[in-house]
């Protein structure tokens, strides 16, 4: 009997520990009014939508134009809130890993599904802030778009050059897409997974000059293998942003 009792002990405090390793996102598709997330990718553009996630990051408060994107995600799926026009205050109320009620309108920009013209409410500040998903493999399939926006790692992609018109000179990075920008911009470069080259970005909106990121991908240099971590953008095809670089 002592046996068997320890025995269930054991096996007790294994499903513990397996519970306290799992990050998965508390649901949220019983929040009332909220779409879940298979129902909000049936929506056309220009519809409404209504649904409910946690902040996985926040772009900096644009003063001039008041407003700012978020980066959300739920047990689903990821969503892009463009442009959440807000106050100081508002943006400063928004953590990262809080639960929060987005309405607003879906549209989609060069393949990019978000939202516009978002209201946002904090339901709980309660923290979740997911793992990230290893996409590797998908790259080159028609599965990795099932990704897009939600935070993932691209293991041992390979940096490859960059290059500016009119010059034949490689690059492992350019300010800016076509290389017209200075340090402070957003930064470009490529990289080889499998046999294709992508184009992926640090948003320095997101991670600004001042990030690890950024002077990451400044010292990195052609030919380094990298796992890269990030938001799956897309901007006709995956172009991530950019939140961490690990060189291998």
């Amino acid at each position: 009997m002592k046996k068997l009792f320890a025995l269930l002990v054991l096996v007790f405090a294994v499903a513990l520990v397996s519970a306290c390793k799992s990050n998965k996102a508390p649901a949220t598709d019983k929040i009332e009014g909220c779409l879940t997330y298979a129902e909000y990718m049936a929506k056309a553009d220009d519809e409404a939508v209504v649904i409910a996630a946690y902040v996985q990051g926040k772009q900096v408060y644009a003063e001039a134009y008041g407003n700012t994107s978020l980066y959300l995600q739920d047990e689903n799926g990821g969503y892009f809130v463009y442009r959440w026009v807000c106050t100081q205050e508002e943006y400063d109320n928004v953590k990262v890993g809080s639960l929060v009620k987005v309405t607003g309108t879906k549209t989609s920009w060069s393949g990019e599904v978000e939202i516009k013209d978002a209201k946002v409410e904090v339901l709980d500040a309660k923290l979740w802030t997911a793992d990230p998903t290893d996409v590797t493999a998908k790259f080159g399939t028609e599965e990795l778009v099932n990704f897009q926006n939600m935070y993932v790692v691209i293991k041992g992609a390979e940096l490859v050059a960059s290059t500016i018109k009119d010059d034949d000179t490689s690059y492992p990075f350019l300010y800016k897409y076509n290389g017209s920008g200075d340090r402070g911009d957003d930064i470009y470069y490529n990289v080889k997974i499998g046999d294709e080259v992508y184009t992926f970005v640090v948003e320095s909106d997101y991670q600004n000059a001042d990030s690890e990121t950024y002077k990451a991908l400044e010292g990195a240099k052609i030919g380094d293998k990298l796992d890269i971590y990030g938001i799956l953008y897309w901007y006709n095809g995956p172009q991530p942003h950019t939140s961490k670089v690990v060189k291998k």
